[in-house]
């Protein structure tokens, strides 16, 4: 399974939700590919995209928000974790 295919299963088994999107190839994939008006895409956020999508979900409690991140993003929002 390739980036694109993974982020194609993920909105199909995520359908309705809100997906916030880290930048690189994450993001411009997700744009190009699978475009949706439900995706926030984090181009030029790097390590950003796990405390957006917490602050999302803690003011919008009634929709589902799915956040996907890369492992460098990951480690740069590392402070993000504890929540």
């Amino acid at each position: 399974m390739n980036r694109v295919e993974a982020i194609q299963s993920i909105y199909e088994n995520h359908e309705g939700a809100l997906f916030i999107i880290c930048n690189g190839l994450n993001s411009r994939e997700a744009a190009y590919f699978c475009s949706r008006k439900t995706s926030f895409y984090m181009l030029h956020a790097m390590g950003e995209s796990l405390s957006v999508g917490m602050g999302v979900a803690s003011v919008r409690g009634d929709i589902e928000v799915v956040v996907i991140d890369g492992d460098g993003n990951a480690l740069m929002g590392a402070s993000s974790w504890t929540m």
